[in-house]
C-alpha cells in the first residue's frame, strides 16, 4: 500500500518530538501520528490514542505489518531533515 506524508510538524514537548498526518493509499487519511523519543533515546511512531479513565486506548490499529513498516521508514526518515532544517532557522 502506498504511504503518503501530508503532513509533519516538529512539537516543543519533551517526548513528542513531531506530529504527522499520513494517508494509505486512496483510502485512509490519519491525523495525529506521534514520533515520541522513549527512554533508551530512540524515536518510536505511535498511532493517536485516546483516554479512557487513567488509561490511553489506540484508536487507530495497522494490523498489516508491512504497512506499518512502510509507515515508521516514511515517518524516521522525514523526521531528521525537518529537525535539522529546524535548527538551521534557530540558530540565524
Amino acid at each position: 500500500m502506498r504511504v503518503k506524508l501530508l503532513k509533519l510538524e516538529l512539537q516543543d514537548g519533551s517526548k513528542v518530538k513531531a506530529t504527522a498526518d499520513i494517508q494509505l493509499g486512496s483510502l485512509l487519511v490519519i491525523r495525529g501520528v506521534k514520533l515520541v523519543r522513549v527512554d533508551s533515546g530512540r524515536l518510536v511512531v505511535y498511532m493517536p490514542s485516546y483516554p479512557e479513565g487513567k488509561k490511553y486506548f489506540a484508536a487507530v490499529e495497522i494490523k498489516d505489518l508491512n504497512v506499518l513498516a512502510e509507515i515508521e521508514t516514511l515517518l524516521l526518515g522525514a523526521y531528521p531533515k525537518l529537525a535539522q532544517g529546524n535548527r538551521k532557522e534557530k540558530s540565524k
